[in-house]
């Protein structure tokens, strides 16, 4: 599966690479200009609203956070992750969501901070309100689930298995 994404700006899009990495491409130019973490298996990823950082998602249970302008990685996330299908950031920067879990880190230290518990199978999306009061989940078990972004709790659960 391959992905995609606009930076803040529009001046840039990411996509996975032919060797599960991520390719950065300049639209003005129509060109590739540098390639992340190749041979990676990476599964996902998201520009941070500045466009500073990049976080990518990897198969194997990692999560990677890149300086755009460099391409240098600046950080592994350490924790309990599984495969990780999915990732946002918060508006602000400061956390990112990663799917799989779903769990929630801090940016600037690489710290987990929540686990969110709810769904019986792996989530394979996640998002983040604009306001950044609220992430959504949805996992291969068929249910949508809204949390409370500051407290992890769960809010709402939505399910789609009965083809409603």
């Amino acid at each position: 599966a391959g992905f995609a994404a606009y930076s803040p700006d529009g001046e840039y899009l990411i996509s996975r690479s032919g060797d599960n990495g991520i390719l950065l491409w300049d639209l003005e130019r129509g060109k590739q200009i540098r390639q992340f973490g190749g041979k990676t298996q990476v599964t996902s990823a998201a520009f941070r609203s500045d466009g500073r950082y990049l976080v990518s998602g990897h198969a194997f249970g990692q999560l990677r956070l890149w300086e755009v302008k460099t391409g240098k990685e600046v950080r592994v996330f350490n924790g309990p992750i599984n495969e990780i299908k999915s990732v946002a950031f918060s508006p602000d920067g400061k956390h990112i969501v990663s799917g799989g879990g779903p769990h929630i880190w801090e940016t600037e230290t690489g710290q987990l901070i929540k686990t969110l518990i709810g769904h019986g199978t792996t989530v394979n999306s996640i998002a983040v309100s604009p306001d950044g009061q609220y992430i959504a989940s949805g996992s291969y078990d068929g249910t949508l689930i809204l949390w409370d972004a500051k407290t992890g709790n769960l809010i709402s659960m939505f399910n789609n298995n009965k083809g409603q």
